[in-house]
């Protein structure tokens, strides 16, 4: 059990309940206003018709989503299938291990994480090339389902942050508590759970938020093709700048166990929703709306400056994390 100074009672950290209760409707409310935008009105920001009262603009919006957003089997199959991979590859594939910071809720005890992002990353990258190039499974079919496998993600994420918030209770490692629900659900009761010596903080943050992401743009990108027969330079801008960004968290995975979110923030809602739905579902907003809208510049100049800013922040960025990379366990 957590000692007594780790229990905080009345913290105010984002506004305390009322706080974290508005944060967790909001992230719920934002990813489907910008999926109607997108789905229904090509981006543009939706607002009331004229004449229009707050009911039935609420009403057509809730009509949006009953319409295409609803879960299905396919969709559930598609988001639980890759998050399964995801935790298969978390288990099994090579890679590099590290310790951890002494963590001062455990009594100063290190913890070891198994750090094999990249081999994950590029085994996931073969799958989908070869269920996309023989067929089996195209990626363009990831965009149309869109809404469904979004809403199969919100589902997940709540799901399982009620389940880790009660087995942090259930299993003693509970720490820092308000006793309030909803700001210790939001928040999370336990620091770092694990199932079968998988990190789930740090499995969660990232394989799947990063490399779904990365594939959700590449599933824009497939459709645009299927409707157009070629990929604007803009579509390859956001595929480029979003495999850049996975790669780089891949790549870097062995030095988030040094970083705030591991070494203290506990795994809530706030960590395990926007993981598992809000940073996928809602960073390809700019892929599906260049999907949904002819976005090109006329003057080559432009993208010339685009990949030019975009490969020489990578190469400086890559260059002093290169300096800093922490020493293997």
């Amino acid at each position: 059990m957590a000692d007594e100074k780790d229990i905080v009672i009345g913290h105010s950290e984002f506004g305390g309940p009322s706080g974290a209760l508005g944060l967790m409707v909001f992230s719920h409310v934002v990813l489907y206003y910008f999926w109607i935008s997108q789905q229904y009105y090509k981006g543009a920001v939706v607002v009331p018709n004229s004449g229009e009262d707050i009911s039935a603009f609420l009403g057509r919006l809730v009509g949006h989503i009953q319409e295409g957003a609803m879960p299905n089997m396919q969709a559930a199959s598609i988001y639980l299938g890759f998050v399964l991979l995801q935790v298969i590859f978390g288990l099994t594939l090579p890679g590099v291990t590290v310790k951890g910071l002494p963590i001062p809720s455990e009594k100063g005890k290190v913890l070891t994480y198994h750090c094999n992002g990249v081999s994950g990353w590029w085994a996931t990258l073969a799958i989908v090339f070869i269920l996309n190039y023989t067929g089996i499974f195209r990626l363009s079919v990831v965009a149309d389902m869109f809404g469904p496998l979004m809403t199969c993600a919100v589902l997940t994420g709540n799901a399982f942050s009620l389940f880790l918030y009660l087995h942090g209770i259930a299993t003693g490692r509970a720490i820092r508590m308000s006793n309030n629900f909803f700001y210790d659900f939001f928040m999370g009761s336990a620091l770092n759970p694990r199932f079968f010596g998988l990190d789930i903080k740090l499995w969660a943050e990232i394989r799947v938020s990063w490399i779904l992401l990365f594939l959700l743009t590449c599933s824009a990108a497939a459709k645009q093709y299927e409707e157009t027969g070629r990929l604007s330079p803009s579509m390859i801008y956001m595929i480029c700048a979003h495999f850049l960004y996975t790669n780089a968290c891949q790549k870097g995975e062995e030095c988030i166990p040094y970083t705030f979110d591991i070494f203290y923030e506990k795994f809530g809602w706030l960590l395990c929703f926007w993981n598992l739905a809000g940073v996928p579902f809602l960073y390809c907003f700019q892929s599906f709306y260049i999907l949904r809208n002819e976005i090109e510049f006329k003057n080559p100049i432009a993208y010339f400056v685009l990949f030019f800013s975009l490969f020489s922040a990578y190469y400086v960025v890559g260059s002093e994390k290169s300096k800093n990379i922490p020493l293997h366990a």
